[in-house]
């Protein structure tokens, strides 16, 4: 399958291209939820927002950690969640961001090593 560059404004370049997956997530009833997120290959592992996961039927429990990238320290939790790229469903463990100011990443863990994943 292949995913194109999608074009965003850059405060300090204009212009720039970033490579975005359409994914979908499975909620509690069992409806499939679409969102766009940013296929990173320096991520540890997939990262959603706060209220994306409260869509999700995610539930709040002891376990809290924080992560760093280049925003700063952000709390999440780590949840496992069904996942559709294409037409491949994933068991996959997410970091639900207690934060609502978080992209939607893709990240390497459960992901990345199911497919061949190339940047042209």
């Amino acid at each position: 399958m292949t995913f194109n560059y999608r074009t965003e404004k850059s405060k300090l370049r204009g212009k720039i291209k970033r490579p975005v997956a359409k994914v979908y997530f499975k909620t509690r009833s069992e409806k499939w939820l679409p969102c766009f997120m940013y296929i990173d290959s320096g991520a540890d592992f997939t990262l959603i927002p706060y209220r994306f996961g409260l869509m999700l039927g995610l539930k709040m429990e002891k376990g809290v950690t924080e992560i760093y990238g280049v925003g700063g320290g952000v709390p999440v939790l780590l949840k496992s969640t069904s996942m559709k790229v294409g037409e491949i469903t994933l068991s996959t463990r997410v970091g639900w961001s207690l934060r609502e100011d978080v992209p939607f990443i893709l990240g390497r863990l459960d992901v990345f090593d199911k497919f061949n994943v190339h940047f042209r």
